[in-house]
């Protein structure tokens, strides 16, 4: 009877064990998963507020200007506008000098703390860049930048 009732004991641990382990697993897994799609939200969250920006000075009167501060996700350390002039180079931005636009009509690009490519996106409207094309900036959480009205497109310019 004792062996008997020793044996369910340590099935009983050994199943409670495998439960914990199991559990644990699965919520690291989900945790994971959680980060991942705030991060995704981050970004969505960023572009929609430049786009929005955006969209409002290129429908705003010629010579609109205004200073505007976004967050930016945790990993966007360089941002690059490609303006609509179809010369632009990376140089000094990526350290192989590559182009990284995945689309021909990507206008936005951005890169990590090592210069490494994360992604590149297209804003609703085509830019100008004020002062190279494309017009890199690095951001430190927040991309500060003054977006105006020239007439015919939205600009976009560094602001130090």
């Amino acid at each position: 009877m004792e062996k008997r009732g020793v044996f369910e004991l340590s099935f009983s641990y050994i199943f409670i064990v495998i439960v914990i382990v199991l559990i644990l697993v699965f919520g690291f897994k989900a945790i994971g998963n959680i980060m991942k799609v705030g991060d995704q939200v981050e970004v969505a969250d960023f572009l929609s507020n430049l786009n929005s920006k955006i969209n409002e000075y290129y429908y705003l009167d010629e010579g609109s200007t205004q200073k505007f501060e976004f967050f930016v996700p945790k990993n966007f350390v360089n941002i690059c506008f490609r303006g609509v002039n179809p010369n632009w180079d990376l140089s000094g931005v990526t350290s192989d000098n590559h182009v990284y636009f995945s689309d021909p009509e990507d206008n936005l690009i951005v890169f990590d703390k090592d210069n490494s490519y994360i992604d590149s996106y297209k804003l609703n409207r085509e830019i100008v860049t004020i002062g190279s094309n494309p017009l890199c900036i690095q951001v430190e959480g927040k991309l500060k930048i003054r977006l105006a009205n020239d007439g015919t497109r939205a600009t976009v310019e560094e602001v130090v």
